[in-house]
């Protein structure tokens, strides 16, 4: 029987069957008979029979040529699968993103880790005239930028090792717990003079590291005496602008 649910306060019996039909069949490695589905949730063959032909006639299941029992196709797979994450991440990060590089007056970027590169995927540019810019598409050490030791630092043990015994410059990697430690408390990775000298880096944590899925969203700009912002509110504003962008894919 299906893992008894706790009842919605409108429950809808159809899509319940429906789904716990396909949730029953998900689970199992072989075709299973109508005769046994309608054992397993205590209805008629009749009752089961109705729900099996629609969800056949959908392209949710078929039935097995040889043993005549029921299994999944790859629909399900298609429908979760029809966009790539790197796609919905770009599509929830579009106005967010823009918005926060309005308000700073500063082009922000996304970057996700690639073996030990941060590839940038996203980038919205400042409305002033003069301004940084990091190119889409452009490849990045993971060891010696804000984006990457963000990233790294929410990988698994294993991962970061790996990783670690990857990289060639072993200077790079001689104080990085400590450094990956703050980072993970705090969920901010910020550098001076790191890539160029006079522009500062400060990045913020986007996604779900537990579930495999995580990016970086970086503000990259020229240290100049006078500012519209200190580093405290452009950090407010990059945590502000992920949690809306974690909001638009449903992490929050």
């Amino acid at each position: 029987m299906p893992a008894t649910k706790k009842r919605l306060n409108y429950a809808v019996p159809a899509l319940e069957k429906g789904l716990d039909i396909l949730e029953i069949l998900s689970n199992s490695s072989s075709p299973i008979g109508l005769s046994d589905l309608a054992q397993q949730f205590g209805r008629t063959r009749n009752e089961i029979f109705r729900m099996l032909n629609c969800l056949e006639e959908r392209g949710y299941i078929r039935r097995d040529l040889v043993s005549g029992g029921y299994q999944l196709t790859l629909k399900i797979y298609q429908l979760a699968h029809g966009h790539t994450p790197i796609e919905k991440l770009l599509e929830a990060a579009a106005i967010p993103m823009r918005e926060l590089s309005h308000a700073l007056n500063e082009s922000c970027h996304l970057s996700v880790l690639h073996d030990q590169k941060v590839v940038v995927v996203a980038q919205s540019e400042a409305p002033t005239m003069v301004h940084l810019s990091v190119e889409v598409g452009g490849t990045f050490s993971a060891f010696t930028t804000v984006s990457g030791r963000l990233l790294m630092a929410f990988l698994s043990e294993e991962e970061l090792s790996t990783m670690i015994k990857k990289e060639k410059k072993r200077d790079a990697t001689q104080s990085l717990p400590e450094v990956l430690k703050k980072i993970r408390e705090s969920k901010i990775s910020v550098a001076r003079d790191e890539t160029i000298k006079g522009v500062h880096d400060i990045a913020t944590l986007i996604g779900a590291p537990k579930a495999g899925f995580s990016a970086a969203l970086a503000v990259s700009f020229l240290g100049r005496q006078e500012r519209n912002f200190k580093e405290e509110e452009i950090v407010q504003l990059l945590k502000k602008t992920a949690t809306q962008i974690n909001q638009a894919l449903g992490l929050n």
